[in-house]
């Protein structure tokens, strides 16, 4: 039965966010430096933590009880990596690309493969796979605790909904109710290009976080349907305030050139017949490079970011494209920004997707209870993962697919 949540319960859980937060961000800490930090009392910190260690989620360091002068010297606290494990999943046309992630933020397991008639059977090939990776991930002695899918198209995470996905060939399919449920985990779906802002976020473990764009540009195979973007598609993820900007229609990011003609099935005023040939054509893939960046230059000046995170493929390229905007875009306004360390590889480079997928719900977990209550409910809590011995507050998080109690 579902029950209302009280101030004493949201206070419980800001409480024990807080702790978690500042052992997260310090990587070890002591409980009167907790207390200092937060500005709570010994006791709430000391109950808080008891609760953290009986539920295998914090632990004490090993080797520092010794006494210190006439007392005890603090024992610091460090977050224990191995209490949950998220799988990450980027499905493309055709193959898919896993990792585990722990709650540290490290990729632990590291999968890739290829499928065939996902675009004829897409909820098959999708449950097949995720099946398969958690089996694998699983038997390499990471016990899967949640999963995160990103696959491109137009998706409402919240609602475990792809409103579009052109390479997959969907429209409005419901990923909860079709894939979700069939999996004793808590499974959640987001955009590519997201995952990797997310991504990005998740690493930086919630210090300051500048606006950015987050830049996939991956190769694409062909599908027997026909459908898709041929040769290479791009698409960004939008960080404005540490948040990743979805749009008023789940489509921010959708790129189209500025050269784009009505009827390419690419995103590029570049031919079709040359965009599929595009994995073999270095001319080819150099001016796709070239328009990519024209179009860049304008996004650059009307949303100012801090920094351009290049993902995918793009990760491999930096050197590549700074040498194109220093030779075919001298004098734009693109080239004025583009100095120092304004382009930079991802994190995790061609494996960004996967990686960000699964750190987004690492994010949800830490940073989720500030979302209670309003449009950005999380995905994910410490509630759906382990056993705090209290009642799950049901009032905020919409877990896409059952959750599963324990470590």
């Amino acid at each position: 039965m579902e029950r209302t949540a009280t101030n004493q319960d949201f206070q419980k859980r800001h409480n024990r966010a807080l702790v978690l937060q500042t052992i997260r961000q310090r990587g070890a800490v002591s409980r009167v430096d907790l207390a200092h930090a937060l500005g709570l009392k010994k006791s709430s910190v000391t109950n808080i933590v008891g609760e953290l260690i009986k539920a295998g989620v914090v632990q004490e360091m090993e080797g520092t009880t010794a006494r210190h002068g006439s007392g005890r010297r603090p024992v610091p606290l460090m977050l224990r990596s191995d209490v949950a494990h998220i799988l990450g999943v980027e499905l493309q046309a055709g193959r898919y690309d896993a990792v585990v992630m722990d709650m540290k933020g490290s990729v632990v397991w590291r999968h890739r493969g290829d499928f065939v008639g996902g675009e004829r059977d897409f909820r098959r090939v999708c449950i097949d796979v995720l099946a398969f990776a958690q089996k694998q991930a699983e038997r390499a002695g990471f016990p899967i605790s949640a999963i995160s899918v990103g696959m491109p198209g137009y998706i409402d995470s919240r609602r475990g909904r792809v409103i579009y996905s052109e390479p997959h060939d969907l429209c409005d399919f419901d990923f909860a109710e079709q894939v979700a449920t069939l999996f004793d985990v808590p499974i959640a779906v987001e955009n590519d290009a997201n995952c990797g802002a997310w991504g990005e976020l998740e690493l930086a473990k919630g210090g300051a976080v500048s606006d950015f764009l987050f830049l996939l540009g991956e190769f694409q195979r062909p599908v027997a349907s026909g459908r898709g973007v041929p040769g290479f598609s791009v698409g960004f993820g939008l960080v404005l305030r540490g948040m990743v900007y979805t749009g008023s229609s789940h489509s921010a990011g959708d790129f189209k050139s500025l050269f784009w003609k009505a009827g390419n099935q690419s995103q590029v005023g570049i031919p079709d017949e040359r965009m599929h040939a595009i994995h073999n054509d270095p001319a080819g893939f150099r001016d796709y490079l070239v328009e990519l960046l024209q179009n860049l230059s304008p996004l650059v000046s009307v949303l100012d970011p801090s920094f351009i995170v290049l993902g995918g493929d793009l990760a491999e390229l930096q050197s590549e494209i700074a040498e194109l905007i220093e030779q075919d875009l001298k004098g734009s306004y693109l080239a004025s920004r583009a100095t120092g360390a304004f382009f930079s590889p991802a994190r995790h480079g061609t494996r960004a997707v996967a990686a960000g997928a699964a750190g987004r719900l690492v994010e949800e977990v830490f940073t989720g209870i500030w979302r209670y209550g309003n449009a950005s409910e999380p995905q994910l809590s410490w509630e759906a993962l382990v056993d705090f011995g209290d009642q799950v507050w049901a009032g905020g998080a919409t877990v896409v697919g059952p959750a599963r109690a324990g470590g």
